[in-house]
């Protein structure tokens, strides 16, 4: 190989060095984030150099709870796990997530929340379910037989429909599920690696 054929081969592998950093590894070091901010929550936790496991859900556990058979931070849609995704920029890759409580899970805090009559028609409804009872009314019983026992869920649903209160303040526990992670950056470096490895064919 002349002078000329290295320094022809020097300046292809520099465009396609470039190439990759502004176009391909954006995008491959999003998806690589997304699958592992995803990964947290099936695992329960914060994965950085350990799994930082997240306090349970007061909900996890109740007897007749179809939420409580769902884990922390996720439900029968996952809308929080679900809605991490990224912006791939030239040369930058952002991951992001646009649910508003988000931030009140990864970072923790207190919020308020008022008590709608629209709310308590959900808590009622929410009763009645966990109840086993259609919708139009009451479950029937027949003369001499005990009423079904309310389960865990269905008091708190009811008490939740009756309260006095016009609103609560609760606070949320911190359950980070986003952030820098030994682990994805170590993830991040090996997808970049590669590529630039296949380019210059070490």
């Amino acid at each position: 190989m002349n002078i000329h054929q290295f320094a022809t081969l020097i300046q292809q592998q520099a465009r396609s060095i470039d190439d990759a950093l502004r176009r391909k590894l954006p995008v491959m070091v999003g998806a690589a984030a997304k699958q592992h901010f995803q990964e947290g929550f099936r695992r329960g936790g914060f994965i950085d150099s350990t799994l930082q496991r997240w306090k349970p859900s007061a909900r996890i556990g109740r007897a007749g709870g179809v939420a409580g058979k769902h884990g922390t931070l996720l439900s029968s849609r996952n809308h929080l796990m679900r809605s991490i995704t990224y912006s791939a920029q030239p040369y930058r890759v952002t991951v992001y997530t646009d649910v508003p409580y988000a931030p009140l899970h990864n970072e923790g805090g207190t919020t308020h929340v008022r008590v709608t009559p629209k709310m308590r028609k959900y808590a009622w409804a929410m009763f009645y379910r966990s109840m086993g009872i259609k919708r139009g009314g009451a479950k029937k019983t027949k003369r001499g037989k005990a009423a079904k026992p309310e389960t865990e869920p269905a008091r708190l649903w009811k008490a939740l429909a009756l309260t006095r209160k016009q609103g609560f303040t609760i606070r949320i526990p911190k359950r980070k599920f986003m952030g820098d992670s030994v682990v994805l950056r170590s993830k991040a470096n090996a997808v970049a690696e590669e590529e630039l490895s296949k380019i210059l064919k070490l």
